[in-house]
């Protein structure tokens, strides 16, 4: 094993990763808020956009780590997490037809 491969700089924090949760997880909090207390149009978009969120969020996160292990240099799990997310992708297509 090379010397920027060392198991302190790939299990590093990734900057940005934990605030933005965290900002996530407190829209998802208010916009399903909205959607239950809101009615008409803005309550089901705004419990649509809570959703997507917490959909997108696990998508974005395996992205953000696929792009952190490639920097690092562990090819292998960055072609995992593409996999992961290339399965998803597909399974996303084949449900829209």
């Amino acid at each position: 094993m090379n010397d920027k491969n060392t198991p302190a700089r790939l299990d590093s924090p990734i900057a940005g990763v934990a605030p933005t949760l965290r900002l996530a997880s407190g829209f998802v909090l208010l916009a399903s808020l909205a959607g239950a207390i809101v009615g008409g149009g803005f309550g089901i978009f705004a419990a649509g956009m809570s959703v997507a969120v917490i959909v997108a969020i696990p998508l974005l996160r395996v992205a953000t780590v696929g792009v952190h292990w490639w920097l690092v240099g562990d090819k292998r799990f960055a072609m995992t997490a593409a996999a992961l997310l290339a399965v998803v992708g597909s399974g996303a297509i084949i449900a829209a037809l």
